[in-house]
């Protein structure tokens, strides 16, 4: 049996969708998104690929309220003497 890795997470964009293309022609839509939970900001950066990346391109702008699913990916990395995780969409 696979492993499931789904998430779904909903808030508003903190900036405008940056969309850009790929050697090989693909639409690549990347943006951030934020969400309050219990008095605390929670951000998320997002890639939409494809037919999704121009939609969100389209109509979404920064503070539009979407929800977005798909797998979640977790990065981490040291900065000056602390460690930095980035949790992507």
């Amino acid at each position: 049996m696979s492993d499931v890795n789904s998430v779904t997470v909903s808030g508003r964009l903190t900036r405008d969708p940056e969309l850009r293309q790929t050697k090989s022609g693909a639409n690549v839509a990347s943006f951030r998104l934020a969400n309050n939970l219990a008095k605390k900001t929670n951000f998320f950066d997002v890639s939409l690929w494809g037919r999704s990346a121009e939609t969100i391109n389209q109509y979404g702008g920064k503070g539009s309220w979407i929800s977005v699913t798909g797998r979640l990916e977790l990065s981490h990395h040291f900065g000056k003497l602390q460690l930095h995780g980035r949790r992507q969409v």
